[in-house]
């Protein structure tokens, strides 16, 4: 496992902190927007603020719900694990368990807060969003774009390694990959080519529960609003960008960015989520299989 150097943690706690500073300057910034009409408002002087359907408030708020909820089930994880630590037996195969338990508490989450939205406060329905029942001919072109997407995020990310080599000082890019590298997959589940129950807990976190959280966060949800409030291009730079961030490490924000532009514009030529769900699925079903059997091609 790449445990993070005193330097190295010591950026990402600076980088944690600037980010949850940023977004309580925006809570703040939104109050104080929201106090200042809210009088005109009710007066029937202004429009509202927030349009009640569709508005870019709505992906925002539900991205506060669904981190105060993975914070909750971080700190019961926390402590679920402290005797074990503690004694160290069966340990690894814990983590792992604990660590897939949080992975689809997070998409859970990322499922049910925005169907709240969609579903009770717009009144919209499953189809509406691109989520009735699958067809044959949707899963299949997910299929095979999802290769295609797995070899376009190979060559964005042997692209963006590329360019960061021909840039960035020898130190700063070892740095850079050493942070990528301990907030990636592999070192979340250290054991995936050894261990069956690593690869499985893999398989089910990344290739089953995360495409359909965040295909629904980040395409049905927040790719929605965007675009409906901010145009189809603007929108589409906003949801993929935000599916960037997520993903963590400095290098793979910059290679996963492509690929979310690529998952929205599926979406938005098909109408259909499963497609990108698909694709997402094949694309992390091939790197956890990677991972096993080939961890120097997954790097």
């Amino acid at each position: 496992m790449s445990a993070l150097t005193s330097q190295e943690l010591t950026l990402v706690v600076i980088a944690a902190i600037a980010a949850v500073s940023a977004v309580l300057l925006a809570d703040l910034a939104i109050a104080v927007a929201w106090l200042w009409t809210n009088d005109d408002v009710r007066a029937g002087l202004r429009p509202p603020l927030f349009a009640p359907k569709w508005s870019m408030l709505d992906p925002w708020l539900a991205a506060h719900l669904v981190t105060v909820g993975l914070l909750g089930a971080v700190v019961i994880g926390a402590v679920a694990m402290a005797p074990l630590a503690m004694r160290q037996a069966g340990a690894a195969e814990m983590s792992a368990s604990l660590v897939l338990a949080l992975i689809l508490t997070q998409n859970g989450l990322m499922v049910a807060v925005p169907l709240g939205f969609i579903l009770l406060k717009y009144g919209s329905s499953l189809s509406e969003i691109g989520l009735s029942p699958p067809r044959g001919r949707h899963v299949l072109l997910g299929v095979v774009a999802g290769v295609g997407l797995c070899i376009a995020g190979a060559g964005a990310s042997a692209g963006v390694l590329a360019l960061a080599k021909a840039v960035l000082p020898t130190q700063a890019l070892g740095l850079m990959e050493h942070i990528n590298r301990a907030l990636g997959a592999g070192d979340v589940f250290p054991d995936v080519n050894r261990s069956w129950w690593h690869f499985t807990a893999l398989f089910l976190g990344v290739a089953v529960a995360a495409p359909i959280g965040e295909e629904v966060f980040f395409r049905a949800f927040l790719h929605r609003c965007a675009t409906r409030r901010l145009g189809p291009l603007i929108g589409t730079l906003v949801s993929a960008s935000a599916f960037a961030i997520v993903h963590g490490g400095p290098i793979m924000v910059v290679a996963i960015l492509p690929m979310g532009i690529l998952l929205a514009w599926a979406y938005d030529r098909t109408g259909s989520l499963w497609v990108p769900i698909t694709m997402h699925a094949v694309n992390n079903g091939l790197m956890a299989v990677a991972l096993r059997y080939a961890p120097e091609l997954a790097k």
